[in-house]
């Protein structure tokens, strides 16, 4: 999407793509082991290729993360919520209730005005029971914490998936809290639940900051195949 890449370029940190990679595939695990492969990194940013994420936002978030902080932007929850007129009327993905590893899965989504509501004078975050991981921000510390497993197991004949119910399940299995930025919005632009297929092999690209290079194309750089 060119404007996810555009976008993308801009924020002035390494990144690690894992492109046309299924849950089977286990995505997760890959930049796990990515990570612990180097040390370097002090946190990992979640973000996916339909969420577009701007400096200024991202900025606020690691200012926040670096105190040890688990937050993420507000996003609307799919491209279908900028059909309604009025922005504070827009679901968010995060939610007052704890949607259920299992199917049927209910998500009771905040709006943007219920949110803001929450603030009671106490600054711009916000704490939630599931953040939806928009741009998700985690310590190197939190990380052994977290199973990263998704639903996996919830259901014999189930595929893992909805990897962002997982985190939030362990972290409140933990009594480790989860906030949102009402400060930070970063544009979703999910397509429902329409499925695109993919004929492109899966592969893993490693894309180190270079300000000079914040105008390309982030799929001419060549893939680093595990």
């Amino acid at each position: 999407m060119p404007s996810f890449r555009l976008a993308i370029n801009k924020i002035p940190h390494d990144k690690l793509w894992i492109k046309y990679t299924g849950y089977n595939l286990d995505p997760y695990g890959q930049w796990l082991q990515y990570l612990k492969e180097h040390p370097e990194y002090t946190h990992i940013a979640i973000c996916p290729d339909d969420l577009i994420p701007h400096p200024k936002g991202v900025e606020k978030l690691w200012k926040e993360a670096q105190k040890g902080t688990i937050v993420s932007a507000c996003a609307n929850v799919d491209k279908n919520t900028f059909d309604c007129p009025y922005r504070t009327s827009w679901p968010i993905t995060a939610t007052k209730n704890l949607p259920s590893l299992k199917f049927p899965r209910n998500y009771d989504w905040y709006t943007w005005h219920e949110l803001k509501e929450q603030r009671n004078g106490k600054g711009s975050l916000v704490q939630v029971k599931h953040s939806g991981v928009a741009f998700m921000i985690l310590s190197r510390a939190i990380i052994p914490k977290i199973g990263f497993c998704g639903d996996m197991g919830s259901l014999s004949e189930q595929k893992p998936s909805a990897y962002d119910v997982g985190i939030s399940h362990d972290l409140i299995n933990q009594n480790i809290p989860q906030y949102i930025d009402t400060d930070v919005f970063f544009a979703h632009f999910r397509y429902g639940s329409k499925i695109l297929n993919r004929e492109k092999e899966p592969h893993l690209i490693v894309d180190n900051y270079n300000k000079e290079d914040e105008v390309r194309d982030l799929y001419h750089l060549k893939p680093f195949v595990r």
